[in-house]
């Protein structure tokens, strides 16, 4: 008899932001390690595309709250005209930038921005994804034939804020139609 436990292959999936955004462009990928990030360390963001992207543009990181709010800490912003691109970009070679950013620990999901703030009066989003952060992996000492422990602080029997008519199984973070994600330029980080 051979003891194992089940492969949870976990991906953060990362997706446009909602057109209420105005991203001009979008990103042919964004990868996040370790992948799915933990709230209160550090990750290491990959995010490619195929736009122009003018010279002093930055990759801002946007942690969200339960309810894709901004959380309290400010966005983390990279200058993106590094590790080895040139910018301005020309809009046909993709593009490849490699940025770490800590994740909050109250973070339930996450944006990742690229924006032209050559004019901080009128900042242009060149593209923009949004992920929600995906719960931690099962404990290995957990026995996969029983039911995970229940979490007080998770049961919606007990969380007065769970909306009754809402599926206990669903992330109110992930209702598209509900509070989108914030342009992360409407809190730009310190300069």
């Amino acid at each position: 008899m051979v003891n194992a436990v089940p492969l949870n292959k976990r991906d953060t999936t990362f997706a446009p932001c909602p057109p209420t955004v105005g991203a001009t462009g979008t990103f042919n990928d964004v990868t996040v390690n370790p992948d799915p990030p933990v709230p209160g360390q550090d990750a290491t963001f990959t995010v490619t595309g195929s736009f122009v992207v003018p010279g002093g543009a930055q990759l801002i990181f946007q942690a969200l709250d339960a309810n894709n709010n901004p959380t309290t800490d400010a966005p983390v912003a990279v200058d993106a005209c590094t590790n080895g691109i040139t910018c301005p970009t020309d809009g046909t070679t993709p593009f490849t930038i490699t940025a770490p950013a800590a994740i909050p620990a109250d973070a339930s999901a996450l944006t990742v921005s690229l924006a032209d703030v050559s004019n901080p009066n009128a900042p242009v989003i060149l593209g923009c994804s949004f992920a929600p952060i995906q719960a931690p992996a099962q404990d290995p000492t957990q026995d996969p034939t029983q039911p995970p422990a229940q979490d007080p602080a998770q049961d919606p029997a007990q969380d007065p804020a769970q909306d009754p008519g809402q599926d206990p199984g669903q992330d109110p973070g992930q209702d598209p139609g509900q509070n989108p994600p914030q342009d992360p330029t409407q809190n730009p980080p310190p300069q």
